[in-house]
């Protein structure tokens, strides 16, 4: 002790040669850098560090943002998609009106109502004993009428119906379109943006409006009323077009029989494989009936061509005559009604389509990884998968015998899950193969209860201690 104290440099040579030595055991990279005392610096960090791999699209949630391919765009790449600061203002086509009139009319009507029920001494019984109800058709007219119909706009701005109709226009509805489709005697009406199915548009809907602004009256010969049913996401020709569903024209009074019919209805026919379609409802407004030509020049044209339509083309041309002042649309998916129109009507091939995944990257195999997911996963993507198949199949033919009959699926399969004490991980594979994912899909039927078990001994006891 007393030479380690008197001579101060040769008790830092020790600790240099020892922390040397234990670095070049644990990490042998950190010797060839440094001799400090703390070679944990952010220079070393820089040199040491190898960026971690990126998931594969294959692996990618919806709610995960795909950042591996990403990188700085050149100056070629960035001018192409540059655009005008004028081009991107975007331009209101619908019809302005002013809805204070209107708003002021339905708020005194409110009030008068008010005044009127505090005195009525019947309504406040009923109301105590909750006999009241409400009408909801006319607290949805009130709200549209006091919302100036602005979020009908910015449902449709988040859906980009907007932006994919019109492109750098826009228009707030002022018209209530109404649109209901009938089925098995019950009615499925159309809102902004819900679900359907392909089935249910067989057949024509009913279809009415009602202006609540007071300014126009549709029951007047001055105004008339064209009506579009677009497809958005269904022309598999150019992606940029819509299919044109159903077109009438120059609607009188808002009947929808003393208007002429351009273009028959038919269904939506979403393909396979495509997900969900946005239909739309348009309601165009003119003072006088216009002629429109949606004949084109194409020598073969068959039911799919002569549907091709463009929304942007067409209103840009009529822009003098119609204006538009209605909006309802749904969202459909392939069903097999679809397969029908594809085969009856459009006499063609119905198409599929499939979603081209990216060949999932994997790194070098690791002893031990950093920040890689549970052991069984990580060994999993370097196993063969006919070595996995097999190792699956062998584990289940275990549990069957040739001669018992396949046990019937379980009905709650993973009620005993929870009695008694496992690891995460032996827990995750026991709920994938009893619910049959990932790499146990290959087994043929799904799993069966323990209680079967104890069923079958209770069956072979006798009477009494059956009770």
């Amino acid at each position: 002790m007393k030479f380690l104290t008197k001579n101060g440099n040769c008790l830092k040579k020790l600790l240099l040669d020892q922390i040397q030595t234990t670095a070049q055991r644990i990490l042998p990279s950190v010797a060839n850098y440094t001799t400090e005392l703390y070679p944990y610096t952010s220079a070393l960090y820089k040199k040491n560090f190898k960026p971690h791999p990126v998931k594969s699209r294959q692996e990618i949630t919806h709610d995960y943002v795909y950042t591996g391919d990403e990188r700085l765009p050149t100056l070629s790449e960035r001018l192409k998609d540059f655009k005008d600061p004028i081009d991107s203002v975007r331009v209101n086509i619908g019809r302005n009106v002013t809805l204070t009139n209107a708003v002021k009319k339905q708020t005194n009507e409110i009030k008068e109502k008010i005044e009127k029920n505090k005195s009525d001494r019947k309504l406040e019984i009923d109301s105590s004993e909750l006999k009241i109800k409400a009408p909801l058709d006319e607290i949805t007219k009130q709200e549209k009428l006091f919302s100036g119909f602005k979020y009908i706009q910015s449902i449709a701005d988040h859906y980009n119906i907007n932006k994919d109709l019109f492109e750098q226009a826009y228009f707030v509805p002022t018209i209530d379109l109404q649109v209901n489709y009938e089925s098995d005697n019950k009615s499925f009406p159309i809102y902004y943006g819900n679900k359907m199915t392909a089935q249910l548009t067989e057949k024509k809907p009913l279809v009415k409006w009602e202006d609540l602004s007071g300014e126009g009256d549709k029951t007047t010969s001055k105004n008339y009323h064209t009506l579009l049913f677009l497809n958005m996401d269904g022309n598999f020709n150019n992606s940029r077009n819509q299919v044109l569903l159903w077109f009438m024209s120059n609607i009188k009074s808002g009947d929808l029989s003393s208007g002429k019919e351009l273009m028959e209805y038919v269904q939506p026919f979403p393909m396979r494989g495509t997900g969900w379609h946005r239909c739309v409802y348009l309601l165009f407004e003119h003072d006088s009936p216009v002629e429109f030509d949606l004949k084109r020049n194409i020598s073969n044209e068959n039911n799919f061509s002569k549907r091709d339509f463009k929304c942007s083309d067409f209103v840009l041309k009529h822009q003098k005559d119609i204006t538009p002042v209605g909006l309802s649309f749904f969202q459909t998916t392939w069903d097999m009604s679809v397969k029908k129109v594809f085969h009856d009507y459009l006499n063609t091939k119905e198409p599929i389509y499939e979603f081209d995944f990216e060949t999932k990257f994997i790194p070098l195999l690791e002893k031990y990884p950093r920040d890689q997911p549970p052991f069984n996963w990580y060994l999993q993507d370097y196993m063969d998968k006919k070595d996995m198949n097999e190792v699956v199949m062998k584990d289940y033919l275990k549990e069957l015998s040739p001669f018992e009959s396949y046990p019937e699926p379980a009905k709650y399969p993973l009620i005993d899950l929870g009695r008694h004490k496992r690891h995460k991980w032996y827990k995750y594979e026991i709920i994938n193969q009893r619910k049959r994912r990932l790499q146990y899909n290959i087994i043929p039927h799904k799993y069966a209860s323990p209680f079967d078990k104890l069923k079958d001994f209770a069956q072979n006891l006798p009477y009494q201690q059956k009770q």
